[in-house]
């Protein structure tokens, strides 16, 4: 019997990923193959030997030159820190209204902010990172991404991904909401988030296509569930062909 080759994602979730990507083509540019998946690993990040701030802002560096953005002007901060931080990142417990991280403009400077126990977690420090990064490269955009500014949340989740940020965010998406106010957007704790693993993991399933990314290579690095659902997406990917050319695709879907 044949059984169709299925995404994790359903089809009105396939629509907007795939819509959105290419929305992020026209503001950043189209993925292709030489760029690069990024891994919670030495290999990519290697340890600095600081501490404190101090190993907060080398991290930052780090994830800004994986964004392409070395020369944009930031500001790190670091947040009073949120009690009993590493047991919500352990278990997903403990629900938490501070964000982890926010992003708001301050002229011509990007004022970025981090919880400091965010250092107990690396992973998610790095996503967290990603996301405000993802917040302030999306600054230059000069349409809205598709379905209006009700899923900008969700746009710059995925624009992670597209900036080779998927896997990281999609190991450490049990652990992260996100929150809004009137300047700033930011990350907190929780069991939900505005993107949930299956669309994380099309999502970074699309980038390894796009960029012939082995299994290979990141199979150590990932998270059963996360390299479960990548592997699935792929073979949905491989199966469907449009899919993958009209992701490359800078035109509105």
């Amino acid at each position: 019997m044949f059984f169709k080759k299925k995404p994790s994602v359903d089809a009105d979730e396939l629509e907007w990923v795939v819509a959105t990507w290419r929305w992020l083509n026209s503001v950043l540019q189209p993925v292709e193959p030489g760029d690069v998946l990024r891994l919670p690993s030495r290999v990519h990040f290697p340890d600095s030997g600081l501490e404190g701030h101090a190993r907060a802002e080398h991290d930052f560096k780090l994830v800004q030159a994986a964004c392409g953005m070395e020369d944009w002007p930031c500001r790190l901060v670091a947040q009073r820190a949120r009690p009993k931080l590493g047991a919500t990142l352990a278990h997903g417990g403990i629900m938490a209204s501070d964000p982890l991280g926010t992003y708001r403009p301050d002229g011509n400077i990007a004022v970025i902010t981090y919880d400091p126990q965010l250092l107990l977690n690396r992973s998610a420090m790095l996503a967290t990172f990603a996301h405000e990064l993802a917040h302030y490269v999306l600054s230059i955009a000069t349409t809205p991404p598709p379905g209006g500014s009700v899923l900008e949340e969700h746009a710059t989740d995925l624009a992670t991904a597209h900036l080779g940020f998927g896997l990281i965010c999609a190991n450490t998406a049990f652990a992260f909401g996100q929150s809004t106010s009137f300047d700033q957007q930011g990350w907190s704790t929780s069991g939900q988030g505005y993107l949930p693993e299956r669309i994380w993991t099309f999502a970074t399933a699309l980038f390894c296509e796009l960029t012939a990314t082995p299994a290979s290579s990141y199979a150590e690095h990932t998270k059963p569930s996360v390299l479960a659902g990548i592997k699935r997406n792929r073979a949905y990917l491989v199966a469907n062909p449009e899919v993958l050319e009209s992701s490359r695709s800078t035109a509105p879907a």
